[in-house]
Formats: structure tokens, C-alpha cells, sequence
């Protein structure tokens, strides 16, 4: 399955404060020996998550984009909306702004069920790590729009 560009409608306020953010994400980033600020700016992305193949990130008009370390010249569009999820979800931690940018939940929403609702996977919790991100990335519940089943689930998507 080809996977589609994953963007949303910013806001405004929230489009200028990425682009305030991107200004400044080589200076924000200098210390990560990964030379996340440098490549973010040369992208124009703003890193959301970092991971051990690359950076999820925002660009300012709401693309959601893939950057690989081993290529971290191209982006590619991220066409998943977990993991769009996921990134806002993590990526607010650092930009505040962003956690306006999340899914609401709704009241028929399903619990997570492998943090129980928490947003913290257990074994993060009994490590005390917090660089350890359940598999609802945080949320403690399942989007209706995700179309991946959380592992360990039987059928094609969590139960409705």
C-alpha cells in the first residue's frame, strides 16, 4: 500500500510559531551530536520525534515529513497517522504549541491496551525512563482514524 502525504490545517498562530521555531532550530539544537538543528534548517522541518533511523518533523505549512539520517538531505512525505499522532504528541513536550494540534478525545474513545490509558508504557514506568514511548505514543487511547491494529490485537483495528 503507497503510503499519502500526512498534513494537517494549521492555524495561523500556530504556522508562525513554527516558522519562529524553524528561525531558530540550528541555535536549539546545537548541542545534539546528531546535527538535528542543521539538517531541520536545511529541510525546513521542525524535529518533533528522534529515533535510531531518523526525525519525524513539521514543516510550516502542516507537512509532516520523514528525514533518515542516512540520507538527511530528502525528506519524504510520512503517511501515517499513528505516527503523526505520535510526533505532536511528543513534539509538544518541547513546543507547547503543538499539543493544540492533537486529536480530542472523544467519549466513546477505546483505552490504550498496553498502558491502560495511562500514556505511559509500563516498562518505561518500571525502568522510570521517560525516553521509552507506548505504542499510543502518550494519547492513552486509540484514535478512530488510526487504521493500524496495536500489536498483540486480533483482527485488522482495536475494538470499536
Amino acid at each position: 500500500m503507497q503510503a499519502k502525504e500526512t498534513r494537517i490545517e494549521l492555524p495561523k498562530d500556530v504556522a508562525e510559531t513554527i516558522k519562529h521555531h524553524l528561525a531558530n532550530v540550528r541555535h536549539d539544537w546545537a548541542d545534539n551530536a546528531m546535527r538535528v538543528g542543521e539538517i531541520a534548517a536545511s529541510v525546513r522541518a521542525l524535529p518533533l520525534t528522534l529515533d535510531f533511523g531518523g526525525f519525524c518533523g513539521l514543516q510550516a505549512d502542516g507537512t509532516f515529513v520523514e528525514v533518515l539520517w542516512d540520507s538527511p538531505g530528502e525528506v519524504r512525505a510520512l503517511g501515517s497517522a499513528r505516527i503523526r499522532d505520535i510526533a505532536l504528541k511528543v513534539g509538544s513536550e518541547r513546543y507547547p504549541v503543538l499539543a493544540t494540534l492533537l486529536p480530542a478525545r472523544p467519549a466513546e474513545a477505546h483505552v490504550c491496551p498496553h498502558c491502560g490509558g495511562s500514556g505511559i508504557h509500563p516498562l518505561a514506568a518500571a525502568a522510570k525512563v521517560d525516553n521509552l514511548v507506548c505504542w499510543c505514543g502518550g494519547l492513552g487511547w486509540i484514535p478512530e482514524e488510526w487504521d493500524e491494529a496495536p500489536p498483540g490485537a486480533v483482527g485488522e483495528a482495536p475494538p470499536r
